[in-house]
């Protein structure tokens, strides 16, 4: 029988149609992807991959956000299934898939044997139960770290022959506190939050920082000394950062018997050599961070993950990058509770 392509309407974008077909419950064979201009296709994406080696983990960001059609090729037999819309057809694949598979759930807590094994005693973090959520960040974005980012900022503009006055610790705090904020208020263009027009001025930010100052930070924004990073990481240029944070975590962290360490994902399309693509995770583009966690998910340790140059304890080198970052975190916490 011949064969022909069913194009399938529009309604996805080139991520997800990407997703789609590397589902292993994909009901086709093969499949073209045709990928349409990105509705900002007039600007350049300085951040795409080579134009040699396109491959789903160079695509720039604004392509893989683009609309997207998916077409498959069928055999010509009068299917009724050639007008049913793709994600239809996934989603029965995944129903039959799962018809076999039945789970008796309870709402509950797992019981466990705590044995000799003292936890933290509620009493002694009393204190982080009546602070503010500012006070809490404050202790893990402590006043070290803003010291780190103020001195290199300013290294970093005189190396540029900045004119202005440098960065002060409170302009630097407003600074990272709209980095925060902006990562909840998203808006198209970063300079709409100074606007006048009441749909989109936002006083938390005009009141703390100007828009020409903030301007001025951004490009000079540093946190490492450029003439003195170690050579092989990959995230040198933030390791004073990940440093910091990691002695933060552990230093108000709870003792806690059950721990986890796992991946974590951290969206990102742009082109940087610790980059990764892992195929089947909700995030499929990004960094990977190994992370070591209580059992109530609070984050004792993280660590990004650069092949085998990942950061991990000498003395495991030889047993794989796996095996080392769990053994080096069980070295964070004996450092911390060495009893």
């Amino acid at each position: 029988m011949a064969e022909y392509g069913i194009r399938f309407s529009k309604g996805f974008s080139a991520h997800e149609a990407i997703a789609m077909i590397e589902e292993d419950d994909f009901p086709h064979a093969s499949a073209d992807i045709i990928l349409f201009p990105p509705n900002d296709g007039w600007d350049t994406d300085e951040d795409s991959g080579e134009e040699d080696a396109v491959s789903p983990d160079n695509l720039p960001s604004a392509q893989l956000r683009a609309p997207a059609e998916i077409q498959v090729p069928v055999e010509d037999d009068d299917s009724d299934d050639d007008n049913i819309p793709l994600a239809r057809l996934v989603t029965q694949s995944k129903q039959v898939s799962k018809v076999s598979k039945t789970y008796n759930w309870t709402d509950g807590h797992i019981s466990y044997e705590s044995g000799i094994f003292e936890s933290t005693n509620d009493t002694e973090y009393q204190e982080y139960q009546e602070e503010d959520p500012y006070s809490i960040f404050s202790k893990l974005f402590d006043e070290n770290i803003f010291d780190i980012l103020i001195e290199e900022t300013n290294r970093y503009a005189l190396s540029k022959n900045t004119n202005s006055r440098p960065v002060t610790v409170r302009e630097m705090k407003s600074f990272v506190g709209i980095l925060v904020l902006s990562g909840y208020v998203l808006y198209p263009r970063r300079k709409m939050f100074w606007e006048e027009d009441k749909d989109v001025h936002n006083p938390l930010v005009s009141d703390a920082l100007s828009r020409d100052r903030f301007d001025y930070i951004m490009p000079v924004f540093h946190i490492a000394d450029n003439n003195n990073l170690t050579p092989n990481d990959k995230s040198a240029k933030i390791r004073p950062l990940f440093t910091l944070l990691n002695q933060n975590f552990l230093k108000h962290a709870p003792h806690i018997e059950y721990h986890s360490v796992d991946e974590a994902m951290v969206p990102y399309f742009g082109r940087h050599g610790a980059k990764q693509f892992i195929k089947g995770k909700p995030i499929r583009w990004g960094y990977k961070l190994w992370v070591g966690c209580c059992q109530n998910g609070y984050i004792n340790w993280f660590e990004p993950y650069q092949g085998v140059s990942t950061h991990i304890t000498s003395k495991y080198k030889d047993i794989g990058v796996g095996p080392g970052v769990v053994l080096t975190y069980m070295d964070r916490l004996q450092s911390r509770w060495p009893e």
